[in-house]
């Protein structure tokens, strides 16, 4: 699915079996908030990679920074 700006791209996963369905989206940012980069679990300290778990009410957020790639699940 092409993001409003028509450059990035959101990838959307559904998983689902007889009692459960799951929606899972991917999208790459080209912005992450200051303040959710500073919450970032380091997994490379050497190339200040990491990612962040973010609970918002039934939803939770993933970002996290691979080099220079930033994104969200």
């Amino acid at each position: 699915v092409l993001i409003g700006n028509g450059y990035d791209v959101e990838t959307i996963y559904t998983y689902e079996n007889k009692r459960n369905k799951v929606i899972v989206k991917e999208k790459s940012s080209r912005f992450i908030e200051k303040s959710e980069i500073n919450k970032l679990i380091s997994f490379d300290s050497d190339n200040n990679d990491g990612y962040s778990i973010i609970r918002d009410k039934n939803k939770y957020k993933i970002v996290y920074k691979l080099g220079y790639i930033y994104g969200e699940i």
